[in-house]
């Protein structure tokens, strides 16, 4: 029966989502805090690379610091890191509302294995995309990694916006 199947899914669905917050609570350095799994998820993945490339990569301490969500160090410098992620089952690919304080602006799209298939760094050194509007900045979309024409052209036409799909994809498979 249909009700059957919905049910079994939902029950899966809430042991996973449990199985995730006992992970987030367990392994901290790995998962930060927070109840939008999307987010976490996108979360995980960005230090792995931010590491690569610095060496040091740490969450924000701070969970309801809204400036920024991973913390580098580069040659004595600090480099703030803001990551926001949309999985393919989003309809509207809307990035969470994007506050001031960061250096580095991590896009991460999520397959619908929840695995990265597009991953996009924007070096805002000037902070144009924060000039635009007033912090919070809302309304921005993702861009669907099938599509370059989409997604909010305030990110995607940035002259500062590097695909890094590749390096990330291969920093993912030789951690396995």
């Amino acid at each position: 029966m249909c009700l059957d199947e919905i049910n079994k899914v939902i029950a899966d669905y809430a042991q996973a989502y449990k199985h995730l917050n006992a992970l987030q609570k367990k392994h901290a350095d790995l998962l930060p805090k927070g109840d939008q799994k999307t987010g976490i998820i996108g979360e995980h993945y960005a230090p792995r690379y931010a590491q690569s490339i610095y060496g040091i990569a740490k969450f924000s301490k701070n969970s309801s610091q809204k400036g920024w969500d991973i913390q580098a160090e580069n040659g004595g410098s600090t480099i703030k890191i803001q990551v926001k992620t949309v999985s393919a089952y989003s309809k509207t690919r809307a990035i969470t509302p994007l506050y001031d304080g960061w250096d580095h602006l991590y896009l991460i799209h999520l397959n619908d294995d929840f695995k990265p298939d597009g991953f996009w760094i924007l070096l805002d050194d000037n902070h144009d995309l924060m000039k635009e509007t007033n912090p919070p900045v809302t309304g921005l979309k993702m861009r669907d990694p099938n599509d370059h024409t989409s997604g909010s052209k305030v990110i995607w036409d940035n002259k500062s916006i590097q695909d890094k799909t590749k390096e990330m994809l291969a920093i993912l498979e030789a951690a396995k």
